[in-house]
């Protein structure tokens, strides 16, 4: 597996390669492995979700969707 090095405060660590994220959502899953529960086991939720998010997608199509609470 190909990997790159990422740094930030806390030091260095391996990130794969082809990954979307980066070295602070890698620390998070390590740190904050609440359950172990994919959100794939929950389709309510996400079913849910999409209902929350359609109208927004549908007003403004082409922004991009944002779970910030600062937007």
């Amino acid at each position: 597996m190909n990997t790159c090095t990422e740094h930030d405060l806390l030091g260095d660590k391996e990130v794969p390669a082809a990954a979307y994220y980066g070295i602070h959502a890698l620390r998070a899953c390590k740190n904050f492995a609440i359950s172990g529960t994919l959100i794939s086991s929950c389709p309510s939720l996400i079913r849910a979700l999409t209902e929350i998010l359609r109208p927004e997608v549908l007003t403004h199509p082409s922004r991009p969707i944002s779970f910030s609470s600062a937007d």
